[in-house]
């Protein structure tokens, strides 16, 4: 039985700094005291809850129906950059890119779809959470587009990394 060796090359390291963790951090206390000092608090907790477990539900969804789900091992990750069900491994750039671009997509969809039933602030925050938590992400993967055909990438607590074979 042979055994296959891969080597990658580190072309890309993106650090997850400490300062942008806290300023998204502070972004989001800033609204719940803003929702607070409005007596509209409690729907704004409900909101991450629930956009948290859409996105798992998308994701999912995406793994299993689009991208084969026993490729690589997906765990849940909690951080500012990455929050959700993530690879574990060196995963091709290009299927996370479009796994997020789906996720922000639809979870923008459904949010709409929302309105008439929630109204306009509680759906302003299921907004802000969603783009709250992608932004961070789109921003590490913008920053590796340039490597996105061959790329792999791979999401630790501390950064995200790029690499080529």
């Amino acid at each position: 039985m042979e055994s296959t060796i891969y080597s990658y090359r580190l072309v890309k390291k993106i650090p997850h700094h400490l300062i942008f963790e806290l300023l998204f951090a502070l972004l989001f206390l800033l609204l719940f005291l803003w929702n607070l000092t409005q007596n509209r608090a409690l729907p704004y907790i409900i909101c991450y809850p629930a956009v948290f477990v859409l996105h798992i539900v998308i994701t999912q969804c995406y793994r299993t129906f689009i991208w084969s789900p026993t490729k690589g091992i997906w765990s849940f990750k909690f951080g500012i950059y990455w929050c959700g069900l993530l690879p574990d491994g060196y995963t091709p750039l290009q299927k996370i890119i479009k796994i997020q671009l789906h996720l922000l997509a639809i979870g923008l969809f459904m949010i709409a779809i929302t309105v008439p039933w929630l109204g306009g602030v509680h759906a302003l925050n299921l907004l802000y959470i969603h783009l709250w938590i992608m932004l961070p992400r789109l921003w590490v993967l913008w920053r590796s587009k340039p490597y996105k055909v061959e790329g792999l990438i791979k999401i630790s607590a501390r950064d995200s990394s790029c690499y080529l074979q």
